[in-house]
């Protein structure tokens, strides 16, 4: 799909692209639907596969030692795994919101304002799953991620518009 759209797309270039924004608030919205244990043992074993990669490289570990820094992975784990999630929620947001044609600070606000409204709503889901529970600082992790992917989106737009500025241009001298 052409990046450069114009302000006056159709219906179906709309829906075409808020698809994967919804499907990517499913993802998010099923992730929370999981219990504390069934989440955990989603973490974990990419935790122990993480520290196991630092083992090998800096020397074994006891086993108090262990314990402590796989717990510790864990929450870095899962704090990385929000930052991500809703870093590709934002980019996906982004899409959505240029398709729209949002540009300039009404864009990046719109971004932001519905990305980081649905790591609220995430949070307040988590209420209501046993074993979980809604942390204002996983909101502020979770903004991160947002405010991430919208200047991730940004920059790849800059990029690409430029590359297109410039080859205009170099056709335009060559004639």
């Amino acid at each position: 799909m052409k990046l450069l759209m114009k302000e006056n797309t159709s219906k179906k270039q709309r829906l075409i692209a808020a698809v994967p924004m919804l499907l990517m608030m499913l993802a998010i919205f099923l992730f929370s639907a999981k219990t504390a244990t069934e989440s955990d043992g989603s973490s974990l074993p990419i935790a122990k596969a993480l520290l196991d990669i630092y083992q090998r490289g800096f020397g074994e570990m006891g086993k108090d030692s262990y314990d402590v820094s796989l717990r510790v992975a864990n929450v870095l784990t899962r704090k990385v795994a929000h930052v991500t999630e809703y870093g590709i929620l934002s980019i996906l947001v982004s899409f959505y919101i240029w398709v729209r044609g949002h540009r300039g600070k009404q864009f990046f606000f719109l971004t932001i304002l519905i990305s980081v409204g649905y790591a609220i709503t995430d949070e307040i889901h988590q209420l209501f799953v046993a074993g979980r529970s809604g942390r204002i600082t996983d909101v502020l992790i979770d903004s991160i991620g947002c405010i991430l992917g919208a200047l991730f989106f940004l920059l790849i737009y800059h990029l690409i518009k430029n590359r297109s500025l410039k080859k205009q241009l170099s056709s335009q001298l060559r004639k």
